[in-house]
């Protein structure tokens, strides 16, 4: 157990730091920006929702994601956006 803790803290954690930073950084205005494919903020979306399912307590169920298995998937795009707040 130790061992995955020591990963946490040189690995996992540096990075929600800077997807933390990313968020922070990005333009208001690319931040819905849905000409290219799924906006910056659902692609961080998506990139928490992985983390939600490989670090939940063991042995407990995964719940779904809040805006569904569509969106945290990058199946489909949603008319809305979640602000950055939301996504912090």
């Amino acid at each position: 157990m130790n061992e995955i803790r020591l990963i946490q803290k040189h690995h996992y954690v540096p990075c929600l730091d800077m997807l933390i930073r990313i968020v922070e950084l990005c333009p208001d205005q690319l931040w819905d920006e849905k000409s290219q494919g799924p906006p910056p903020w659902q692609i961080i979306y998506h990139t928490l929702a992985g983390s939600w399912v490989w670090f939940r307590p063991m042995g407990s169920p995964f719940q779904e994601p809040r805006l569904g298995e569509a969106v945290a998937e990058l199946k489909t795009i949603p008319a809305d956006c979640l602000t950055k707040e939301e996504v912090l």
